[in-house]
Protein backbone atom coordinates (compact mmCIF):
# COMPACT_ATOMS: atom_id res chain seq x y z
CA UNK A 1 0.00 0.00 0.00
CA UNK A 2 1.22 3.31 -0.89
CA UNK A 3 1.62 5.74 1.66
CA UNK A 4 -0.44 8.31 0.33
CA UNK A 5 -2.41 6.43 -1.30
CA UNK A 6 -5.54 7.05 0.70
CA UNK A 7 -7.20 3.49 -0.48
CA UNK A 8 -9.76 1.59 0.99
CA UNK A 9 -8.76 -1.58 3.17
CA UNK A 10 -11.05 -3.96 3.77
CA UNK A 11 -10.02 -6.59 6.85
CA UNK A 12 -12.25 -9.51 7.14
CA UNK A 13 -12.62 -12.05 10.41
CA UNK A 14 -15.60 -12.85 13.28
CA UNK A 15 -16.04 -11.15 16.92
CA UNK A 16 -16.02 -7.54 16.11
CA UNK A 17 -17.70 -5.60 18.45
CA UNK A 18 -20.12 -3.41 17.21
CA UNK A 19 -19.86 0.15 18.51
CA UNK A 20 -16.58 -0.81 20.28
CA UNK A 21 -13.97 -1.24 17.87
CA UNK A 22 -10.70 0.14 17.23
CA UNK A 23 -8.22 -0.09 14.65
CA UNK A 24 -4.53 0.80 14.88
CA UNK A 25 -2.08 0.97 11.71
CA UNK A 26 1.87 1.36 12.62
CA UNK A 27 0.40 1.89 16.59
CA UNK A 28 -1.59 5.31 15.56
CA UNK A 29 -5.51 5.14 15.56
CA UNK A 30 -7.07 4.90 12.36
CA UNK A 31 -10.76 7.05 12.42
CA UNK A 32 -14.17 6.27 10.56
CA UNK A 33 -14.02 2.65 10.30
CA UNK A 34 -17.04 1.57 9.08
CA UNK A 35 -18.34 -2.43 10.55
CA UNK A 36 -20.34 -4.50 8.43
CA UNK A 37 -21.76 -7.90 7.64
CA UNK A 38 -19.38 -9.62 5.03
CA UNK A 39 -21.56 -10.98 1.89
CA UNK A 40 -20.99 -14.48 2.98
CA UNK A 41 -22.92 -13.71 6.25
CA UNK A 42 -20.61 -15.57 8.40
CA UNK A 43 -17.76 -13.20 8.79
CA UNK A 44 -17.55 -9.42 9.49
CA UNK A 45 -15.35 -6.79 7.79
CA UNK A 46 -14.03 -3.43 8.50
CA UNK A 47 -13.62 -0.88 6.07
CA UNK A 48 -11.71 2.55 5.95
CA UNK A 49 -8.76 4.54 3.75
CA UNK A 50 -5.36 3.72 4.86
CA UNK A 51 -4.47 6.31 6.61
CA UNK A 52 -0.98 8.58 5.93
CA UNK A 53 1.44 8.70 8.54
CA UNK A 54 4.84 9.41 6.24
CA UNK A 55 6.24 11.08 9.80
CA UNK A 56 5.79 7.55 11.54
CA UNK A 57 6.44 5.25 8.59
CA UNK A 58 8.52 5.91 6.10
CA UNK A 59 7.75 2.65 4.13
CA UNK A 60 8.61 -0.90 5.13
CA UNK A 61 6.56 -3.51 7.45
CA UNK A 62 4.61 -2.33 10.37
CA UNK A 63 1.09 -3.88 12.18
CA UNK A 64 -2.58 -3.57 11.84
CA UNK A 65 -4.09 -4.41 14.78
CA UNK A 66 -7.49 -4.91 15.52
CA UNK A 67 -8.88 -4.16 19.52
CA UNK A 68 -12.29 -4.37 20.87
CA UNK A 69 -13.37 -2.21 23.75
CA UNK A 70 -12.78 -5.24 26.02
CA UNK A 71 -9.27 -5.32 25.61
CA UNK A 72 -8.79 -8.37 22.91
CA UNK A 73 -6.65 -7.74 19.81
CA UNK A 74 -5.56 -9.35 16.92
CA UNK A 75 -2.41 -8.05 14.48
CA UNK A 76 -1.54 -8.99 11.20
CA UNK A 77 1.67 -7.80 9.11
CA UNK A 78 0.82 -4.86 7.37
CA UNK A 79 3.24 -2.85 4.44
CA UNK A 80 3.68 0.75 3.36
CA UNK A 81 5.98 1.57 0.32
CA UNK A 82 7.33 5.26 -0.50
CA UNK A 83 5.43 6.38 -3.75
CA UNK A 84 7.50 6.97 -6.79
CA UNK A 85 7.55 10.34 -7.86
CA UNK A 86 5.36 8.98 -11.20
CA UNK A 87 1.89 9.40 -11.92
CA UNK A 88 -0.49 6.81 -11.07
CA UNK A 89 -1.43 4.33 -14.57
CA UNK A 90 -3.66 5.54 -16.78
CA UNK A 91 -5.80 2.78 -18.57
CA UNK A 92 -7.97 3.79 -21.71
CA UNK A 93 -9.17 0.81 -23.46
CA UNK A 94 -8.15 -2.42 -24.15
CA UNK A 95 -8.80 -5.35 -26.61
CA UNK A 96 -10.00 -8.00 -27.08
CA UNK A 97 -13.20 -7.81 -24.74
CA UNK A 98 -13.72 -11.50 -25.08
CA UNK A 99 -11.43 -14.44 -25.43
CA UNK A 100 -10.18 -17.91 -23.73
CA UNK A 101 -6.99 -19.03 -21.92
CA UNK A 102 -3.73 -17.69 -23.40
CA UNK A 103 -5.73 -14.78 -25.22
CA UNK A 104 -3.51 -11.94 -25.87
CA UNK A 105 -5.20 -8.89 -24.26
CA UNK A 106 -3.50 -5.03 -25.45
CA UNK A 107 -3.94 -2.85 -23.17
CA UNK A 108 -3.45 0.98 -24.54
CA UNK A 109 -3.01 3.97 -22.20
CA UNK A 110 -0.25 5.47 -19.83
CA UNK A 111 2.54 5.56 -17.39
CA UNK A 112 3.17 1.62 -17.58
CA UNK A 113 6.54 1.17 -16.34
CA UNK A 114 8.46 -1.67 -17.65
CA UNK A 115 11.28 -3.71 -15.32
CA UNK A 116 13.90 -1.27 -13.57
CA UNK A 117 16.97 -2.77 -13.56
CA UNK A 118 18.72 0.33 -10.90
CA UNK A 119 17.38 -1.11 -8.17
CA UNK A 120 19.78 -2.22 -6.14
CA UNK A 121 18.18 -4.74 -4.22
CA UNK A 122 15.06 -7.22 -4.32
CA UNK A 123 13.85 -6.24 -0.98
CA UNK A 124 10.40 -4.55 -0.36
CA UNK A 125 9.35 -2.41 -3.30
CA UNK A 126 12.84 -3.57 -5.42
CA UNK A 127 11.29 -6.46 -6.19
CA UNK A 128 8.50 -5.09 -7.45
CA UNK A 129 10.35 -2.58 -9.74
CA UNK A 130 12.42 -5.12 -10.94
CA UNK A 131 8.94 -6.48 -12.59
CA UNK A 132 7.32 -3.72 -13.85
CA UNK A 133 3.44 -2.90 -14.15
CA UNK A 134 1.20 -5.97 -13.41
CA UNK A 135 -2.06 -7.21 -13.89
CA UNK A 136 -4.60 -8.07 -12.03
CA UNK A 137 -7.89 -9.75 -13.00
CA UNK A 138 -10.94 -9.21 -9.97
CA UNK A 139 -7.91 -8.33 -7.85
CA UNK A 140 -5.74 -11.46 -8.23
CA UNK A 141 -2.26 -11.21 -10.03
CA UNK A 142 -2.26 -13.25 -13.05
CA UNK A 143 1.52 -13.79 -12.79
CA UNK A 144 3.07 -16.82 -10.91
CA UNK A 145 6.30 -16.12 -9.22
CA UNK A 146 9.23 -17.84 -7.43
CA UNK A 147 7.87 -17.60 -3.61
CA UNK A 148 10.29 -18.22 -0.81
CA UNK A 149 9.39 -17.78 2.60
CA UNK A 150 6.71 -15.51 1.66
CA UNK A 151 8.60 -13.25 -0.57
CA UNK A 152 8.96 -12.88 -4.40
CA UNK A 153 13.13 -14.30 -5.65
CA UNK A 154 15.06 -14.09 -8.69
CA UNK A 155 16.20 -17.23 -8.68
CA UNK A 156 18.64 -18.69 -12.01
CA UNK A 157 17.05 -19.73 -14.99
CA UNK A 158 19.00 -21.15 -18.43
CA UNK A 159 17.89 -22.50 -21.54
CA UNK A 160 20.11 -24.02 -24.39
CA UNK A 161 17.59 -23.40 -26.69
CA UNK A 162 17.13 -20.89 -27.97
CA UNK A 163 19.41 -18.87 -26.40
CA UNK A 164 19.04 -15.12 -25.41
CA UNK A 165 20.82 -13.77 -28.86
CA UNK A 166 20.52 -15.76 -31.37
CA UNK A 167 22.37 -14.72 -35.13
CA UNK A 168 20.30 -16.61 -37.84
CA UNK A 169 22.76 -15.49 -40.57
CA UNK A 170 20.59 -12.60 -41.39
CA UNK A 171 19.59 -10.64 -38.28
CA UNK A 172 20.30 -10.70 -34.54
CA UNK A 173 17.00 -12.34 -32.20
CA UNK A 174 16.20 -11.72 -28.85
CA UNK A 175 14.42 -15.14 -27.34
CA UNK A 176 10.74 -14.84 -26.78
CA UNK A 177 11.39 -15.06 -23.15
CA UNK A 178 13.64 -11.79 -22.83
CA UNK A 179 11.23 -10.05 -21.32
CA UNK A 180 11.06 -12.58 -18.14
CA UNK A 181 14.55 -12.36 -17.05
CA UNK A 182 16.44 -10.56 -15.35
CA UNK A 183 20.28 -10.33 -15.92
CA UNK A 184 22.74 -10.25 -12.44
CA UNK A 185 26.43 -9.68 -12.85
CA UNK A 186 27.69 -12.87 -11.32
CA UNK A 187 30.53 -10.66 -9.72
CA UNK A 188 28.35 -7.86 -8.31
CA UNK A 189 25.41 -9.15 -6.35
CA UNK A 190 22.64 -6.89 -6.69
CA UNK A 191 23.44 -5.18 -10.23
CA UNK A 192 21.40 -5.65 -12.85
CA UNK A 193 20.58 -5.09 -16.64
CA UNK A 194 17.90 -5.40 -18.67
CA UNK A 195 17.70 -6.36 -22.67
CA UNK A 196 14.99 -5.43 -24.86
CA UNK A 197 14.71 -4.41 -28.56
CA UNK A 198 14.04 -0.36 -29.23
CA UNK A 199 10.94 0.54 -31.86
CA UNK A 200 13.89 0.54 -34.44
CA UNK A 201 15.03 -2.72 -34.28
CA UNK A 202 18.17 -2.07 -32.02
CA UNK A 203 18.87 -4.48 -29.29
CA UNK A 204 19.76 -2.79 -25.89
CA UNK A 205 21.50 -4.05 -22.31
CA UNK A 206 20.94 -1.35 -19.87
CA UNK A 207 21.64 -1.31 -15.89
CA UNK A 208 18.55 1.72 -16.25
CA UNK A 209 21.56 3.24 -13.62
CA UNK A 210 24.28 2.42 -11.21
CA UNK A 211 23.13 0.29 -8.53
CA UNK A 212 20.35 2.07 -6.28
CA UNK A 213 21.48 5.54 -8.15
CA UNK A 214 19.51 6.42 -10.58
CA UNK A 215 20.74 10.19 -11.45
CA UNK A 216 23.89 8.22 -12.01
CA UNK A 217 25.26 7.57 -15.71
CA UNK A 218 23.17 4.80 -17.49
CA UNK A 219 25.26 1.95 -18.80
CA UNK A 220 23.63 1.30 -22.06
CA UNK A 221 25.06 -0.64 -24.80
CA UNK A 222 23.66 -0.81 -28.48
CA UNK A 223 24.32 -4.44 -29.21
CA UNK A 224 24.74 -5.78 -33.11
CA UNK A 225 26.43 -8.28 -35.72
CA UNK A 226 29.68 -7.47 -37.21
CA UNK A 227 30.50 -10.16 -39.87
CA UNK A 228 28.84 -12.92 -37.70
CA UNK A 229 30.62 -11.89 -34.08
CA UNK A 230 28.16 -10.40 -31.61
CA UNK A 231 29.40 -6.95 -30.27
CA UNK A 232 28.48 -4.49 -27.81
CA UNK A 233 28.90 -0.84 -28.01
CA UNK A 234 29.26 1.54 -25.24
CA UNK A 235 30.42 5.21 -25.49
CA UNK A 236 32.95 4.36 -28.31
CA UNK A 237 33.96 0.97 -26.44
CA UNK A 238 33.59 -2.16 -28.43
CA UNK A 239 33.24 -5.28 -25.99
CA UNK A 240 32.92 -9.01 -28.05
CA UNK A 241 29.79 -10.89 -26.38
CA UNK A 242 29.55 -14.74 -25.91
CA UNK A 243 26.58 -16.38 -25.12
CA UNK A 244 25.84 -19.53 -23.45
CA UNK A 245 22.88 -21.53 -21.80
CA UNK A 246 22.69 -19.15 -18.75
CA UNK A 247 23.32 -15.71 -20.35
CA UNK A 248 26.22 -13.49 -21.69
CA UNK A 249 29.65 -12.44 -21.27
CA UNK A 250 31.25 -9.18 -22.51
CA UNK A 251 34.81 -8.74 -22.91
CA UNK A 252 36.78 -5.86 -24.25
CA UNK A 253 40.53 -5.99 -25.31
CA UNK A 254 42.63 -5.51 -22.41
CA UNK A 255 40.79 -8.25 -20.23
CA UNK A 256 37.61 -6.11 -18.74
CA UNK A 257 34.71 -8.94 -18.81
CA UNK A 258 31.21 -8.53 -17.52
CA UNK A 259 29.18 -11.99 -16.80
CA UNK A 260 25.77 -11.69 -16.53
CA UNK A 261 23.32 -14.89 -15.38
CA UNK A 262 19.72 -14.94 -16.27
CA UNK A 263 17.37 -14.60 -13.68
CA UNK A 264 13.48 -14.58 -13.49
CA UNK A 265 11.30 -14.45 -10.48
CA UNK A 266 8.66 -16.25 -12.36
CA UNK A 267 7.55 -20.03 -12.67
CA UNK A 268 9.03 -21.98 -14.99
CA UNK A 269 9.07 -25.28 -15.98
CA UNK A 270 12.37 -27.20 -15.64
CA UNK A 271 12.16 -29.00 -18.55
CA UNK A 272 10.43 -27.35 -21.21
CA UNK A 273 11.93 -23.67 -19.70
CA UNK A 274 8.50 -22.20 -20.12
CA UNK A 275 8.31 -19.24 -17.96
CA UNK A 276 4.64 -19.98 -17.87
CA UNK A 277 4.75 -17.96 -14.16
CA UNK A 278 4.95 -14.67 -16.84
CA UNK A 279 1.74 -13.34 -18.29
CA UNK A 280 2.65 -9.86 -18.87
CA UNK A 281 4.87 -7.70 -21.17
CA UNK A 282 5.22 -4.09 -21.02
CA UNK A 283 5.73 -3.07 -24.44
CA UNK A 284 6.31 0.79 -23.78
CA UNK A 285 4.63 3.40 -21.33
CA UNK A 286 1.49 3.29 -23.34
CA UNK A 287 1.08 -0.18 -23.74
CA UNK A 288 0.79 -3.46 -22.04
CA UNK A 289 0.34 -6.94 -23.57
CA UNK A 290 -0.98 -9.77 -20.84
CA UNK A 291 -2.38 -13.72 -21.84
CA UNK A 292 -5.89 -14.60 -20.31
CA UNK A 293 -4.95 -17.27 -17.39
CA UNK A 294 -7.17 -20.21 -16.60
CA UNK A 295 -10.11 -18.97 -14.80
CA UNK A 296 -13.20 -19.69 -14.39
CA UNK A 297 -15.92 -18.09 -16.58
CA UNK A 298 -18.52 -15.82 -15.50
CA UNK A 299 -20.55 -15.34 -18.22
CA UNK A 300 -22.50 -13.31 -18.63
CA UNK A 301 -20.25 -11.37 -15.76
CA UNK A 302 -16.43 -10.67 -16.86
CA UNK A 303 -13.40 -9.95 -14.89
CA UNK A 304 -12.03 -6.13 -14.06
CA UNK A 305 -8.49 -5.79 -14.77
CA UNK A 306 -6.23 -3.41 -12.87
CA UNK A 307 -3.64 -2.63 -14.47
CA UNK A 308 -1.00 -1.76 -10.73
CA UNK A 309 2.74 -0.06 -10.72
CA UNK A 310 5.61 -1.08 -8.18
CA UNK A 311 4.30 1.46 -5.71
CA UNK A 312 0.75 0.06 -5.75
CA UNK A 313 -0.58 2.86 -7.78
CA UNK A 314 -3.37 1.44 -9.84
CA UNK A 315 -6.23 1.94 -12.31
CA UNK A 316 -9.41 -0.48 -12.75
CA UNK A 317 -10.98 -1.22 -16.46
CA UNK A 318 -14.41 0.75 -16.91
CA UNK A 319 -15.56 -2.23 -18.80
CA UNK A 320 -14.78 -6.32 -18.20
CA UNK A 321 -13.25 -9.12 -20.23
CA UNK A 322 -15.62 -11.95 -21.13
CA UNK A 323 -13.96 -15.53 -20.73
CA UNK A 324 -15.68 -17.52 -23.60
Amino acid sequence: MAIDSGEEITVTGSNFRQGGIRVFVGGVEVQNVQLELAPSGVNNILKFNAPTFPQIIEGGPTKLTVMNDDGGQASRDFTYVKSLQQDPPLLLDFTPKSGTKDTVVVIDGDNFLAPNPSVGTTSGMGIYRLIGSRILMDGVDINEYNVVDGRIELVPYSNYSPQLIEYDGHTLNLADYYHSIILEDKNRANNFYTIYQDVRGNIILSDGGSGSDQSSIINEFYIYEDNGNLIAEKGGQVYNISVNPSGITLTRDGGESLELIMKTPYKFDDNTKEIYGSRVKVVDKNRIEFKIPRLTSKLPDGYTITVENPDTKKIHSQGQVLLL
